[in-house]
């Protein structure tokens, strides 16, 4: 299957609810949904992917099922193409996003551990690799994880794959490779599904399993129940119109199905590009930039890592003048669950509206920091992780300042700056101290 000849056409003006992207094969139209088959191996450990949102860009295409051919269209809303908010500090989609064909999340089905019917949509495909995909593109990919994403009420599976022909795909196999090699890149998937409806006024989104991306076994059978009810209405055996879903089920090559014919009912109209430009990234300096810059090549953290790093750099450049006292000060104004000073075992300060829990130790001339999360399905591995986990805290960035100088990292690549911008990376200060402010942020350098 992954030799079949699959093309594009485009058809109407990409800035109008009249847009659409056609699939062909060999020159002839299909269905995006029906006529691509799901498994391209006969293994069936290679899936087909379309891929329906670039990485990188905020139009919400999706597969049309009520069209014949099922083409890719740009979401509605309130009469308005849709257009996902960025999630900052990242741009539109942080993977290349789509669907898997011969897939249907039955709307009548309720699934007995999420506890919601299914969302009415083939399932969604989040593509991991290094290349940034094209619209209406057949990618083949292997599953890694998946996760139960419960939104406005129905089962949305976020499927986790990667291209089988990116340079690194021979090291994943599961989505416990995803979280070694690629270190808080599932909690960062977590939260732009969690938030990305919330800049519309909406509320954040709910999952199942407490948000845990559930390993590649589980995935391979969610994907293998899914394409059994895509079987259901493809072979007549559900009627392709019910009271919850109206899918239009033409293909030209499923044999045995009712709905099959020699050629689709597809019109045309003349394709004109003058898609809305993207938004400019926000400006930033300094630290802040720096990992929103290592945010976006590797998504991990939240929208606000990058400022709770930017303050303690600023806090360490106020500590020469005023010691501890000058960090906690810094500190407080920051939006943090807590901060707590290693001299003292009460917190310095604390929000109950605060993701992150800093806590240091400023002693002979050298400032540590540990930033930490509550507890989550998505620790970045490191030799003191569990000793963190059973804290009830997950790291997530770590920094040191001596000698007038500042270094940080978050697992992707420690910086150290000075006064006059990035300079070359200062090596771990030997320090004594507690778990929390000093010997875990200072293994998690290593």
């Amino acid at each position: 299957n992954t030799n079949m000849s699959y093309s594009t056409e485009h058809s109407g003006d990409i800035s109008t609810t009249d847009y659409r992207v056609f699939c062909k094969r060999d020159g002839n139209y299909v269905s995006y949904l029906h006529d691509i088959p799901l498994y391209a191996n006969e293994e069936k450990t290679v899936l087909n992917m379309v891929v329906e949102i670039p990485r990188g860009t905020n139009a919400k295409m999706e597969i049309c099922l009520k069209e014949d051919g099922n083409p890719i269209k740009q979401d509605v809303k309130n009469g308005k193409l849709r257009f996902v908010d960025d999630v900052h500090p990242y741009q539109g989609y942080i993977w290349n996003y789509g669907a898997l064909p011969q897939t249907w999340e039955m709307p009548t089905h309720k699934h007995p551990e999420t506890n919601a019917f299914g969302d009415n949509d083939p399932l969604d495909a989040c593509e991991i690799g290094s290349a940034v995909g094209v619209r209406g593109e057949i990618k083949q990919v292997k599953a890694l994880g998946v996760m139960a994403l419960i939104d406005e009420g129905e089962t949305d599976w976020k499927v986790i794959v990667i291209d089988v022909n990116d340079p690194r795909a021979s090291e994943f196999n599961d989505i416990s490779d995803v979280q070694r090699l690629m270190p808080g890149f599932t909690m960062a998937t977590y939260e732009w599904f969690r938030t990305y409806k919330m800049p519309a006024g909406k509320p954040a989104n709910e999952f199942a399993f407490n948000g845990e991306a559930k390993n590649a076994e589980y995935t391979r059978a969610v994907i293998a129940e899914n394409y059994e009810f895509w079987q259901r209405l493809n072979n007549g055996s559900m009627p392709a119109k019910g009271d919850k879903y109206d899918v239009a089920c033409a293909n030209v090559s499923c044999e045995g199905s009712p709905h099959k014919t020699d050629s689709l009912n597809i019109s045309v109209s003349e394709f004109k590009d003058q898609e809305v430009a993207a938004n400019e990234l926000p400006q930033a300096s300094g630290v802040k930039l720096v990992v929103e810059e290592q945010q976006r090549a590797s998504p991990h953290g939240t929208a606000e890592l990058s400022s709770v790093i930017q303050a303690l750099a600023c806090a360490s450049s106020k500590a020469s003048e005023g010691g501890a006292a000058s960090i906690e000060g810094v500190l407080k104004e920051q939006n943090l669950a807590a901060v707590y000073n290693a001299a003292n075992e009460a917190a310095v300060a604390t929000n109950e509206n605060g993701h992150y829990t800093v806590y240091f130790q400023a002693k002979d001339g050298v400032v540590v920091y540990g930033v930490y999360q509550k507890s989550t399905p998505h620790r970045i591995e490191f030799s003191a992780a569990d000793e963190v986990t059973a804290a009830g805290f997950d790291m997530v960035a770590a920094a040191f300042a001596k000698d007038g100088k500042f270094t940080f990292t978050t697992r992707h690549g420690a910086k150290t700056f000075s006064s006059s911008g990035v300079v070359d990376t200062d090596a771990v200060p030997s320090v004594e101290g507690s778990l929390l402010a000093v010997k875990a942020p200072l293994a998690f350098f290593n």
